[in-house]
């Protein structure tokens, strides 16, 4: 039998170069085999990575999570990152902001034309929850309702949905707005089109001049509307009801909605509020 020492030899040269890697891998950890499955956390799926390091490794994730702690509820960072406190945040004196907002012709009104105490009140009446703040904020204020002037503009609660904005319209052309808007304002649960159609004709707008208003303005009415949510954009409102006084923001931790009476009241007796 020849012997087998080359064979003992290359085993030894084999050992040798294992132990001098593990050496090396000891003094320097980032000499590592490939580890193509890490897990989120860099240390749960590692099972091509030198026993060394992953120990290494497993111990920062460790601590790494240590310090992140607990992280807090989904629902609270939504609350914390409202669009209208972030705009609120990032935009200096918005709060107590000023706006200029241009009152249109086919904007309905409510009250004293020629009132010190403008309120503006981008709502959509098709929305029932808004229309029940509506008439929630029109109760609050009753006392001062006949001596301010309230103008009425269109902001939808869904997305390309014109109903409540269009039916609005057409009572204010057509000369019926005020007792449309009363019959509507009182309405329980969700508008239909022939509810509309019949608060039009209780108000004074018969069926055939609902027709011509249809096929006719229609168009403009929408062109109209569009208008009003363009301006709600560039005034900060994003969801009805939006609430202006002489153009500053009710609704704010700066002016409280639930103030709006005191407001009014200092707006009509020559103050600022």
């Amino acid at each position: 039998m020849k012997p087998s020492f080359p064979l003992f030899l290359l085993a030894g040269v084999l050992l040798v170069i294992m132990c001098a890697f593990q050496i090396a891998v000891i003094l320097n950890p980032s000499l590592t085999l490939p580890s193509p499955e890490i897990g989120p956390l860099g240390f749960d799926r590692m099972v091509e990575t030198h026993p060394v390091t992953r120990h290494r490794q497993k111990e920062q994730a460790m601590v790494a999570q240590q310090k992140l702690g607990v992280m807090p509820d989904v629902e609270h960072i939504l609350k914390a990152y409202d669009p209208v406190s972030v705009s609120a945040a990032i935009e200096p004196g918005y709060l107590t902001q000023q706006f200029d907002i241009p009152v249109e012709s086919f904007n309905p009104l409510i009250g004293r034309g020629g009132s010190a105490a403008q309120i503006i009140i981008f709502t959509d009446i098709d929305c029932e929850q808004c229309r029940k703040r509506l008439k929630a904020f029109l109760d609050q204020v009753d006392l001062y309702r006949d001596a301010s002037r309230f103008v009425l503009k269109f902001l939808p609660s869904e997305a390309d949905e014109f109903r409540g904005g269009i039916f609005m319209q057409m009572a204010w052309q057509g000369g019926v707005f005020q007792p449309f808007f009363a019959m509507v304002l009182n309405h329980k649960n969700k508008l239909t089109p022939g509810d509309y159609v019949n608060y039009l004709e209780k108000a004074g707008l018969d069926l055939a001049a609902q027709r011509v208003m249809m096929s006719e303005r229609m168009s403009l009415m929408i062109r109209d509307l569009q208008k009003d949510i363009h301006l709600a954009a560039s005034v900060k409102v994003r969801r009805p009801n939006g609430y202006f006084l002489n153009g500053k923001r009710l609704g704010t931790k700066t002016y409280p909605l639930e103030k709006a009476e005191a407001y009014i009241l200092s707006v009509l007796s020559g103050q600022e509020f």
